[in-house]
């Protein structure tokens, strides 16, 4: 008999889905962690039948977020569960999932304020990352960014500068270092213009000494405004055409992936 067990952790549940296939029937178990849970055994015309259908109720059960915590999931067995509990509700297609699979394949540890990760070179990256929760949305900030702060609230791994990552004021905006937009006012006065006119240069993320603002020329395929990189070497201004047709918490997941896995989702922006 082969049994494969998978779990999912939020704020507000921790759940286990357990299937045993066993000749030419499976016995399905779930309920809450720790609780004894409830079991459902059908039978099929052959044991291929069975397997076949007990890995379509796997992949079903890990597009909703639940992963595999048996002894064959290796390092992403819990660690990875708390992670898609996590950040597990920005996925939203077969790619996302791949980037939150990779993710969780890289993660060594997962705590209350640190995520470790491996890359494939054996170096270690690590997160510290505050919980999110009740966002109230500012004027100027895409729907889809406030989104974020239900998950994590402040975010923020080493990139070789000072820090990478986002992190949100109270009113729900993220506020630009100001040297770096007084750096490209003269080489390129129209969008800083434009930036001016609609209330001042928000920062989407913050990475190390560079910035990504949120362009009011540009728009996102969504129709909220698009990301441009700003480097303080030289402060090129950016637009960011690789994740145009992703929301921001789409695009939070890619570039967690690039920090920590050396995956190169957004070849516009370094470190």
């Amino acid at each position: 008999m082969s049994t494969r067990r998978f779990e999912y952790n939020d704020e507000k549940s921790s759940k286990f889905w357990e299937i045993a296939v066993e000749g030419a029937s499976h016995t399905v178990c779930y309920g809450k962690i720790g609780a004894n849970g409830q079991s459902k055994t059908k039978d099929f015309d052959s044991e291929e039948a069975a397997a076949k259908d007990a890995d379509k109720l796997i992949g079903q059960k890990t597009k909703k977020g639940y992963v595999e915590v048996t002894a064959d999931a290796g390092e992403s067995g819990d660690a990875g569960a708390q992670l898609r509990g996590l950040l597990g509700s920005l996925c939203q297609t077969d790619a996302d999932e791949e980037v939150m699979q990779a993710l969780c394949s890289a993660l060594r540890d997962f705590d209350d304020e640190t995520l470790t990760f491996e890359d494939d070179d054996g170096d270690e990256w690590e997160v510290s990352y505050v919980r999110g929760g009740d966002v109230i949305p500012h004027d100027s900030t895409p729907a889809s960014f406030s989104k974020i702060a239900t998950c994590v609230a402040e975010m923020y791994w080493d990139g070789g500068g000072p820090e990478v990552g986002f992190a949100l004021d109270d009113d729900g905006s993220s506020a630009a270092d100001g040297w770096l937009f007084d750096e490209i006012k003269s080489e390129y006065p129209e969008v800083c213009e434009k930036l001016e006119a609609a209330g001042g240069p928000i920062a989407s993320f913050l990475a190390g000494q560079n910035a990504l603002f949120f362009d009011p020329i540009e728009t996102l395929s969504n129709g909220e405004p698009g990301m441009a990189f700003i480097s303080h070497e030289g402060g090129g201004w950016v637009v960011v055409e690789s994740m145009r047709d992703l929301d921001y918490g789409q695009i939070l997941l890619r570039m967690l992936a690039d920090a920590v896995t050396g995956s190169d989702h957004i070849p516009e922006i370094h470190f």
